[in-house]
């Protein structure tokens, strides 16, 4: 099988779902999703998820009414075997030049006696909200150990003002905060990164280290030799990325069925009871907790805003 799944790798749009659904393991992905990260046309995406799931590469799970592809790891595992071992018998000098060695034993990952400090890189798509939450709370909780920094894949202009306030209530310095766009990441002057993490799925869709790595693999123009890139990867790139969830990850209707049962107020202001609160407890055991494809930062802000209110009107009750 080893041939037909490398044959499958070898169309670069399938390559590219398949790096993109390895980025977001162990999550599973609505293929609305993939072709809007990757601007694919439903038929075309359709016939090269066929493919993947022929080989075994990915498979399928129902949630509700829809389909959502991940990857089946251990065929990926049984195909890098396949590569790594089967064909280099092994050989550690060959096989596995980019292996990370074990932290405990890499001075560059451990804290020094002169108390050095990590850097950690929080990434979304926007960087008004999520990621300048992270980036403020990291640097305020834990500044003596880590240097925070946060950017976005296309910044916006200004800084969602209601994480602001809630920054402003919990007492943290809202002054220096800015949106950034991960450029400023990967110029020669940019801290060298340890940690790296993505606090949304727009984000993590996104090849926003392919880029960098590109950089490292070049100097003055000229491809660099395995063991020079070896070096600057491990020196001026990154420790570990992690992929988190959306801060909000439920659906619109999730939302409003939440709010009914916490305040027992329909949406039209209506008391309910209990035969209708037993219908709304029925329906939120209906749904999958995903959240809906049009759901957008501020969109995400006004179910905040929406949920806080009915928190309100629960306790007054």
């Amino acid at each position: 099988m080893t041939p037909q799944r490398l044959t499958v790798l070898g169309h670069a749009q399938r390559l590219a779902i398949f790096r993109l659904l390895m980025r977001r393991y162990p999550d599973r992905l609505p293929a609305g999703e993939i072709g809007a990260a990757l601007k694919l046309k439903p038929s075309t995406l359709s016939a090269y998820l066929a493919a993947l799931s022929e080989v075994g590469l990915i498979g399928q799970t129902r949630a509700g009414t829809s389909l959502r592809y991940g990857i089946e790891m251990e065929t990926v595992r049984s195909l890098f075997d396949a590569l790594l071992i089967d064909c280099c018998q092994g050989r550690p000098d060959i096989c596995s030049p980019l292996a990370q060695p074990d932290p405990s034993g890499d001075p560059a990952m451990t804290r020094s006696t002169a108390g050095r400090k990590f850097n950690v890189l929080f990434i979304c798509t926007g960087n008004s909200a999520r990621s300048i939450l992270a980036e403020t709370i990291l640097r305020d909780r834990a500044g003596d150990r880590f240097n925070a920094y946060s950017a976005g894949t296309k910044p916006y202009s200004e800084l969602n003002p209601f994480a602001m306030q809630v920054l402003r209530d919990k007492g943290h310095d809202v002054e220096p905060l800015r949106a950034k766009t991960i450029a400023e990441f990967q110029g020669e002057d940019a801290p060298p990164l340890d940690f790296v993490f993505t606090v949304c799925d727009l984000a993590a869709n996104e090849e926003i280290l392919r880029d960098h790595f590109r950089e490292a693999a070049y100097r003055d123009g000229q491809l660099c030799d395995f063991d020079q890139f070896a070096a600057l990867t491990a020196r001026e790139l990154i420790g570990i990325v992690i992929t988190a969830h959306p801060t909000f990850g439920l659906s619109a209707e999730l939302y409003e069925l939440l709010a009914q049962l916490c305040s027992g107020v329909s949406p039209d202001g209506a008391e309910l009871s209990d035969a209708e609160l037993a219908k709304v407890r029925e329906r939120v055991g209906e749904l999958t907790h995903c959240p809906d494809d049009t759901i957008d930062l501020r969109q995400e802000q006004k179910l905040a805003l929406s949920a806080i209110k009915n928190i309100q009107l629960a306790v007054r009750r």
